[in-house]
């Protein structure tokens, strides 16, 4: 058996490292030396160097790793643009901790290094085949073959082994460090128990202060550059850029859902007419790609979790027949019922399905990349805005953004960034396509690094000041509906009094959940929990509303069972979240006295 996994080690092995040591890539290297020109270098980690060609690599493994989770399916743009993100904030984590590991001085023994991968196996060891008895992961085994000398001779054990020794062990010794005194103290364990168990239903009336309505005239320029005057600090931003932009979408029409329609009737046609199987046709010709491969099989559904459409088809049609194509918001379907049965008291139907996605016939494609060619030669001869002054197309705009951001109201388009950036105010650029549209784009503003001018945020400190209005007036109104209260414990009549104020009660509910129409663990429910039944509270302002509460009925924690195994449940899991935030705070704090450089923007903007 030894020899046989053994023999088997290098496979065993690769397999644990491309899982467990992911962010490591000891096969490449990293080029650190400073010898690669500035233009090259991704950025700098208190003056470590990360170059493209590394980078590019930590880059694609890890996109190579999504598509593996997808079955090989193509990312999704805005996946494509995220991942070098992720890669970047892996790769700084990584230099900072082993910087952190030499000046601490973290190591393992061979002892300590042995004793870690016996107590610790790689998640993909358990799923081997040579280290499971009757298909369970069997410690015996794998044990054996940790003490078998051979095992260590192939380079996967070995990078197991640097991995485990170099950054596991360390990191395990420095949360340690950090949390030690993180045990929790018997008041923190009893008020999370208290949060988790204490009940209460009570009565509220609320007002949202975006029901209330500003007149603009209210907001007189003096108070708008007094605010931007007091609150330098709110409007310094990186650079940024806004753009217009001409949309043209990538509709279907009526008559290309009609040849889909036709279509899917051909489709049925050569099934009923034994010249194809239902389950064939789904691997062919069906758009859902979860269950195409599958030969259309949804498997068993209840009675109302699917769209009404297709609902009411799957529960009525005969059984074994296939109907005629089903029009839903995802496209047209025909559906084919393999049994039914009552589960649970619920009625399910065993179904397959073969979609088709309403989408554009390549005459409608021709006709809208021309109408697309046709705007763009407009803009770039006359400027975007004429396709508006002539009325013959919408035109909008993205708002401001910076690099690196998703681009507003347009989504994820490669190479609309780079355009925002390089180009100058007026500035068209070429057409731009993805699978939703055509797009027009003409440089409407760019900012530099730094205070923006008032100009640039006056419709911003305008909403802000709006906002604050709404807010006093909102907290007016329900002063006086209160005030005009005969029985001042009677809350749920103030939307008698104002139809703006919402009341209600609520069911039974704790400090830590979600409460319709309130929020959740919000000030309003603080302040049920606090008052005595029956006790009305002041004007409590949340987030979005302000409230008054009346609590009618706790269920208070008096006394804690302090020997039982909740409580010491909740005190280990205090204890771990503790140590984690204990943990997370002192990295950030390393990590914003460290000197970064980040150009990953310059290198992966779209």
């Amino acid at each position: 058996m030894i020899k046989h996994m053994r023999e088997n080690a290098a496979m065993i092995m690769w397999i644990v490292i491309i899982a467990f040591v992911a962010t490591i890539v000891f096969a490449w290297g990293m080029d650190l030396t400073g010898n690669t020109k500035q233009k090259n270098i991704v950025g700098k980690v208190n003056g470590k160097e990360i170059t493209i060609n590394y980078f590019e690599k930590m880059v694609e493994q890890e996109k190579q790793k999504e598509r593996d989770r997808l079955d090989g399916a193509d990312l999704p743009p805005n996946q494509n643009h995220i991942i070098p993100h992720q890669v970047w904030e892996t790769e700084v984590n990584r230099l900072l901790l082993n910087e952190i590991f030499g000046q601490m001085q973290l190591g393992a023994s061979s002892e300590e290094l042995f004793q870690y991968i016996k107590k610790n196996p790689p998640p993909e060891v358990y799923k081997i085949p040579q280290f499971q008895t009757d298909s369970v992961f069997d410690t015996t085994k794998y044990i054996k073959f940790l003490n078998d000398p051979r095992a260590y001779e192939n380079e996967g054990m070995r990078m197991l082994e640097q991995y485990t020794k170099e950054t596991l062990i360390p990191m395990q010794t420095l949360r340690i460090l950090i949390s030690f005194q993180g045990y929790p103290l018997k008041t923190e364990v009893a008020r999370q128990y208290k949060t988790e168990n204490e009940k209460i239903v009570f009565e509220y009336a609320k007002i949202a202060p975006s029901s209330l309505s500003v007149d603009s005239a209210e907001i007189t320029e003096a108070s708008i550059q007094r605010f931007y005057s007091e609150h330098p600090d709110s409007f310094k931003s990186d650079e940024q850029s806004e753009l217009y932009f001409v949309k043209v979408s990538k509709i279907a029409t009526e008559n290309d859902a009609k040849l889909i329609y036709n279509d899917l009737l051909d489709i049925k046609a050569k099934i009923k007419n034994n010249d194809s199987l239902f389950k064939d046709e789904a691997k062919l010709e069906s758009d859902d790609e979860g269950t195409a491969k599958n030969g259309g099989d949804l498997g068993w559904i209840s009675k109302g979790t699917m769209v009404p459409q297709f609902d009411s088809v799957a529960f009525s049609i005969p059984l074994n027949q296939i109907s005629d194509p089903v029009r839903t918001q995802f496209g047209f379907h025909l559906i084919c019922v393999e049994n039914r049965a009552t589960k649970d008291g619920k009625e399910t139907a065993k179904v397959s399905h073969i979609l088709r996605k309403i989408l554009p016939s390549s005459e409608t494609m021709d006709r809208l990349n021309a109408q697309a060619d046709s705007l763009h030669k407009i803009a770039s001869d006359e400027g975007i805005k004429a396709i508006a002054k002539k009325q013959l197309f919408p035109v909008d705009s993205t708002g401001l953004f910076k690099k690196g951001d998703a681009i507003p109201k347009t989504g994820y388009l490669s190479g609309v960034a780079s355009f925002a950036f390089n180009h100058d105010v007026d500035e068209v650029s070429d057409l731009f396509e993805n699978e939703d549209g055509y797009y027009i784009f003409q440089v409407k503003l760019k900012l530099k690094k730094g205070m923006q001018t008032l100009p640039v945020v006056h419709d911003k400190i305008t909403e802000i000041l709006k906002d604050s209005l709404r807010m006093q007036k909102a907290e007016k109104t329900l002063a006086e509906a209160v005030g005009k209260l005969t029985d001042k414990t009677n809350i749920v009549s103030l939307s008698q009094i104002n139809p703006l104020i919402v009341t209600g009660k609520t069911d039974t509910v704790g400090r830590a959940q979600f409460v319709a129409q309130v929020g959740y663990n919000n000030a309003a429910i603080a302040a049920a929990f606090a008052l005595k039944d029956n006790t009305v509270s002041d004007i409590v302002h949340t987030r979005d509303a302000l409230f008054v509460v009346k609590p009618l009925w706790h269920k208070n924690i008096e006394t804690i069972q302090w020997d039982g195994t909740e409580i010491n449940g909740l005190r280990q899991k205090i204890e771990y979240e503790t140590a984690q935030k204990m943990y997370m705070d002192w990295y950030l704090g390393y990590k914003s006295r460290a000197k970064i450089t980040d150009n990953v923007n310059q290198f992966y903007m779209d």
